[in-house]
């Protein structure tokens, strides 16, 4: 058993809570259901596809950030059962195809990848994104080729929520 620490960022926006999730479910590629994934994935294993096919089968469905959406919950459905209107959702998001060139490296690395996205409205009602940056998830593996894509990884999530939040002015 080991420890380690992740950073954890939280970055602010003053722009409403649906234009943010618009901006960024644009930005991802949408948000396909689960059982879509699973007949693609069914669908390239049974058929033993070419890496060239399944590179393409998934650059197809990737969103204009380089990530796409492989799951989305909306948790603030649920936490408004209590009576109070919540705002809440996290995305499961990734690239296979990079989360590879890690995974390769260390089939661990598949525990934090792909990457946990929560977009949610903090109690004084600001639109806030939160998510764990991937280059210190992936550290204890000390791996410089898992730490290179890691860090890719780390500007295009940057970039993603920059852009989802407005904040790229």
């Amino acid at each position: 058993m080991s420890t380690f620490e992740a950073t954890h960022v939280v970055v602010l926006s003053s722009r409403p809570f649906n234009e943010v999730v618009e901006t960024f479910e644009a930005l991802i590629g949408g948000t396909p259901p689960p059982e879509q994934w699973d007949a693609l994935f069914h669908d390239l294993v049974y058929a033993d596809a070419s890496w060239q096919e399944v590179t393409q089968a998934v650059g197809s469905l990737i969103g204009p950030s380089g990530f796409l959406c492989m799951l989305k919950i909306d948790l603030g459905s649920l936490l408004s059962l209590q009576g109070r209107k919540k705002e809440s959702i996290r995305y499961i998001i990734g690239n296979p195809l990079i989360a590879n060139q890690m995974i390769e490296h260390n089939s661990q690395a598949g525990l934090y990848a792909p990457l946990n996205v929560l977009v949610y409205q903090d109690e004084g009602g600001q639109t806030t994104i939160a998510y764990d940056l991937p280059s210190s998830q992936m550290r204890p593996f000390g791996n410089p080729s898992i730490t290179a894509v890691a860090q890719m990884l780390d500007t295009k999530l940057a970039e993603l929520v920059a852009h989802a939040l407005g904040n790229n002015a």
